[in-house]
């Protein structure tokens, strides 16, 4: 059984693998196109398959024998161009408490996919989850490694999903509960703007920790017209992607208090570990999507952040000063010495609601 205690959110991470060497700064791309209003704030609430139970936060009571457990199951957003592989990938367990959980291995799962975020949901086929003799099968795809309890669906050619969003849903049926991810088929090119959540867009830097500690009874608010500053762009092209080194567990949770908080939809990407990361780690794991979507041939335009890894890992991305913005940094950044003047890399706030008026005029441009 694996057991995870609260303290192991914040302190566990450290045991990870030591952070590789440096890396080099990928090259800009300039963003040349712009994508449709409603591809990016579109609704994407088509009524789950028949059968499906609707996931609660990621943590979903079912019956397990004769006692009761829970269904620790999460997707993994990916974002691809035009003519790529497109997997759907998800990871299940099962166990008697949040936090407390062990993979399910060769768990049928079937795929559901809403192309264009329509009204039909399309059967796209079945697998199972990997068992301990099955894991390593697959590669490591989108940062995630193939181990027990993981479960990888390469979409067939012929059922390839086009530019856009869509959303897919993986169900086991053996007990009808189910997960999410979304697929952004993107062109090279394509406007991107990137935030941190938790002490950047969330009301507290240890939201995630609180909200887990209070057995998701308690969730933080935002920071008042962080929303608005997000949904300004999504409106002018921006497709977003929220960026944070939280558990990967969280997914579920996270997309709820995104959505309950009205912040547009967006790619969501977790850290790839069942502890999350702090400092380095963090660095490192958000330095590896920028990566990802460099590959893509793709540059954001905007970021916005809390942390030193924040502006570490945007500076790799090279995305221009102009768009980087860090609410309540400065000092931070001067007692670590870092910087001694935070305009030469973003702009510091206090408050979403005054960069209103420059996020429209930028976002227009």
């Amino acid at each position: 059984m694996k057991s995870v205690s609260i303290g192991g959110l914040i302190f566990a991470s450290l045991a990870l693998a030591a952070c590789s060497s440096e890396p080099s700064v990928v090259a800009a791309v300039e963003p040349t196109g712009t994508a449709s209003n409603a591809f990016l704030t579109g609704p994407c609430d088509a009524p789950p398959p028949d059968g499906a139970i609707k996931p609660v936060h990621g943590i979903v009571e079912r019956m397990k024998g004769n006692r009761k457990a829970w269904a620790e199951h999460h997707g993994y957003d990916l974002l691809v161009n035009p003519g790529d592989e497109q997997w759907a990938i998800g990871s299940f367990g099962y166990g008697t408490a949040p936090m407390m959980h062990e993979p399910n291995h060769g768990l049928q799962v079937d795929v559901f996919v809403l192309r264009d975020c329509g009204d039909t949901w399309t059967h796209l086929g079945s697998g199972t989850t990997s068992t301990d003799e099955t894991a390593q099968k697959h590669r490591e795809i989108n940062g995630v490694k193939d181990e027990a309890g993981k479960f990888f669906f390469k979409i067939p050619r012929s059922q390839q999903l086009g530019v856009g969003r869509h959303r897919v849903r993986l169900v086991a049926p053996t007990d009808n509960t189910a997960t999410e991810l979304f697929i952004y088929v993107l062109e090279p090119g394509t406007r991107l703007a990137v935030t941190d959540i938790d002490g950047t867009l969330t009301s507290s830097e240890n939201a995630a920790g609180l909200d887990v500690a209070s057995a998701h009874n308690w969730a933080p608010d935002a920071h008042e017209d962080a929303a608005t500053v997000m949904q300004i762009l999504a409106k002018n092209g921006y497709v977003m992607m929220y960026t944070t080194a939280r558990p990967e567990w969280m997914m579920s949770r996270t997309r709820w208090w995104l959505n309950e908080q009205q912040f547009p939809p967006g790619l969501v990407n977790l850290s790839r570990s069942a502890l999350g990361a702090i400092g380095p780690f963090a660095k490192k794991h958000k330095v590896e999507i920028f990566k990802e979507v460099a590959a893509k041939g793709i540059t954001p335009s905007f970021g916005f952040g809390n942390r030193k890894s924040d502006l570490e890992a945007y500076q790799f991305a090279r995305i221009p000063s102009k768009g980087l913005f860090f609410f309540d940094f400065e000092d931070s950044l001067k007692k670590t010495g870092i910087l001694a003047d935070l305009s030469a890399a973003g702009r510091n706030i206090k408050s979403y609601t005054d960069i209103v008026a420059v996020i429209e005029r930028s976002a227009a441009e």
